[in-house]
């Protein structure tokens, strides 16, 4: 990766700033921004930040505004012909989700298969995410433009998935966003249809589920993951893993944590396995306080050589905010005075204290404009408050902070379990499922069936020059095709 290319006051003014559409970039805010497209991450062009619209500086919605969503029984409601209006008489029944639309077929296909299980496991991890965002995890470009004869369209039109779009002046932004259906679609019409690896590719073996969407967050939180994967190298985790149960409870062995379903919006895994939850930020609510507080208390009641756990705000507010109190820079104030009432009940000289776990950013910090990062971002620099001396410093959370994990805490074991996942993005993704997860016949215990050629009993012709090996199907072994071509079960 070659950071030498930096960009300066110069060649990043605010007059060609205002051309690329970043808006009120000025020119001090660009010193010292390194452009994505400079960056040689050696992944595909598809898959690339520089190629994708920026959520952030891009304006992809008004400030205030909430997405316009779209799902299938509503379109056919609206299609429908309403009673008293028009016509003679009741119109005909709307058609309901799911019905009369073939969306298994596929499954049998191994060309396309692969990409289709990874974009319903990034709309179901990230549970709001743009199209330019699936086509980037996938590896695919199916998923730029939905249409209502391609697979998208039958996603939509089954009751799978929802789609939206954020209003604009006049129109609306021709970004299109994707969420998961709150309808029973998934386990009524697919999920019968999937061989177990290829379910867990989808939901991790949790389940197909809509959970709560926050439009901004969750867009921003997937594009901050992204980003950290292409540029950090760090293995990115969608909502839907970020839980304080699965971080701090089930998911480490340990007990459930009764959290009643609060999560991160994104967790970043750092190659020796520590765990960086995201937290986007946009307002100064009085929900702010308590968020805070509970990850103050999951850091206070699990110790880092336990957990691997750290946790970040990333304070996004809409750029073109200028009111008092909802001003990026007045969200930032507030979360500060807030992180800081929350970390006083903690004080602690040990390094294990919440203080030293926890950190603040703004977004335009890592990010000082459109399709651009600092080094801050590389290495993770954030505010963090000591409880003790009560003063603000900063620490580069993704480079100075070392771990040693307790004996009986593997933990790098969830890079291997994100393999499995089609949630990951595709490059990350280099191990077929099966190697992870086991034969079924393993994993019932069973007897394996050798796995190499048939020995030569001297009756009749020897084929070992022309059959290889045994291989599990496809679909049992390898769903999301990161190994070798292997044949597709019928």
């Amino acid at each position: 990766m070659n950071a030498s290319t930096v960009v300066t006051g110069n060649q990043f003014s605010a007059a060609d700033a205002k051309l690329r559409g970043d808006g009120n970039v000025t020119d001090n805010m660009a010193v010292g921004a390194i452009r994505f497209d400079e960056m040689d991450t050696g992944i595909p062009e598809i898959s690339r930040a520089a190629n994708r619209v920026d959520p952030y500086w891009g304006r992809l919605w008004l400030p205030g505004s909430q997405a316009v969503w779209q799902n299938a029984l509503d379109l056919a409601n609206a299609r429908a012909p309403r009673e008293g209006v028009d016509n003679f008489g009741p119109g005909p029944r709307a058609l309901g989700p799911s019905e009369d639309i073939d969306i298994t077929s596929w499954l049998e296909r191994p060309a396309k298969r692969s990409s289709r299980l990874a974009a319903l496991s990034a709309i179901d991890s990230w549970r709001t995410i743009t199209g330019e965002q699936i086509c980037a995890i996938t590896g695919s470009k199916e998923f730029a433009r939905p249409y209502p004869r391609n697979l998208v369209g039958r996603f939509f039109h089954a009751g799978l998935i929802d789609i939206g779009t954020f209003p604009r002046t006049f129109t609306s932004s021709p970004t299109r966003i994707f969420r998961p259906s709150p309808t029973n679609s998934f386990k009524r019409v697919l999920a019968p249809y999937l061989t177990g690896p290829e379910a867990i590719a989808v939901h991790g073996g949790y389940g197909w589920s809509s959970g709560q969407q926050y439009n901004r967050h969750n867009v921003l939180a997937t594009e901050l993951g992204l980003r950290a994967a292409e540029f950090t190298g760090m293995t990115p985790l969608g909502e839907k893993f970020a839980s304080v149960d699965l971080l701090t409870g089930t998911g480490l062995g340990k007990p459930a944590v009764r959290a009643h379903g609060k999560t991160g919006d994104a967790v970043l895994i750092r190659e020796d396995g520590m765990r960086y939850v995201v937290e986007i930020n946009a307002s100064s609510t009085n929900d702010l306080e308590s968020k805070i507080e509970r990850w103050a208390k999951a850091l206070h009641d699990n110790p880092l050589e336990t957990s691997g756990l750290m946790v970040i705000f990333v304070v996004a507010a809409h750029p073109d905010v200028h009111s008092r109190g909802n001003s990026p820079t007045a969200v930032m104030t507030a979360t500060r005075k807030r992180m800081a009432k929350v970390l006083r009940r903690y004080p602690s000289f040990s390094p294990d204290a919440p203080a030293n776990r926890m950190g603040v950013v703004a977004w335009h910090d890592w990010f000082p404009c459109r399709h651009a990062f600092s080094t801050a971002f590389l290495e993770g620099t954030c505010d963090i408050f000591d409880s003790l001396t009560q003063k603000w410093s900063t620490r580069d959370m993704f480079m100075d902070v070392d771990f040693d994990p307790w004996e009986g805490f593997n933990a790098t074991t969830v890079l291997t379990q994100a393999q499995v996942i089609g949630s990951t993005p595709h490059w990350m993704r280099t191990t077929p499922a099966g190697d992870v997860l086991g034969l079924p016949s393993q994993r019932m215990n069973m007897p394996c069936p050798s796995l190499g050629p048939a020995k030569n009993t001297g009756i009749g012709m020897a084929l070992n020059a022309t059959v290889g090996p045994t291989r599990p199907p496809a679909r049992l072994h390898d769903p999301l095709g990161v190994g070798a071509p292997v044949r597709a079960l019928r």
